[in-house]
């Protein structure tokens, strides 16, 4: 049997992009089949959000190995393109290595990532997440997240939904 995972929380630095890039590139062929991303403007995504103020990445580490990540950041209005949105957390890039899948990793960097918007003052989050990634969608809703309506087409056509968590006072 592995050794249990280590979950480290640590604001991304540009040392740890290029894993992130590949721990991204991983989960989504398999998430997809084999249909992969833009790596290029993925990596610029990252080096952009691991430099945003106020945003920050947890990552999992199998003794050196990447193998999951969540990113928070303050949510913007106009589908990110608008002011901030005072109090509102916005959960992406959340993944885990297909080779440890089933482990909770993707749980464990998730549920990290909303407890340190807690206590950050955050009063609510949402991500965003395809319509057939029911494995990510289990997740959601194992930690509490609902959907709240919201559908649309993300940059591949695919159908995502809106998930929202609102915090209870005090946790």
């Amino acid at each position: 049997m592995r050794d249990a995972v280590a979950i480290t929380f640590e604001t991304a630095a540009a040392a740890d992009v290029d894993a992130m890039l590949g721990l991204w590139v991983r989960a989504h062929a398999a998430r997809r089949e084999g249909i992969g991303v833009d790596v290029a403007a993925t990596r610029d995504i990252l080096r952009a959000r691991s430099e945003t103020a106020g945003a920050w990445f947890v990552l999992a580490r199998d003794r050196e190995q990447l193998v999951g990540m969540a990113h928070g950041l303050p949510a913007r209005a106009l589908d990110g393109a608008g002011e901030v949105v005072p109090r509102l957390l916005h959960l992406s890039m959340v993944a885990v290595d297909p080779e440890h899948w089933g482990r909770g990793i993707g749980y464990q960097v998730t549920e990290r990532a909303v407890r340190h918007a807690q206590r950050s003052g955050f009063e609510k989050a949402q991500l965003w997440t395809p319509r057939t990634n029911l494995r990510a969608r289990r997740l959601y809703e194992n930690l509490g997240f609902r959907l709240d309506g919201g559908e649309k087409l993300d940059e591949r056509g695919e159908s995502i939904v809106l998930y929202v968590l609102a915090f209870a006072p005090g946790s």
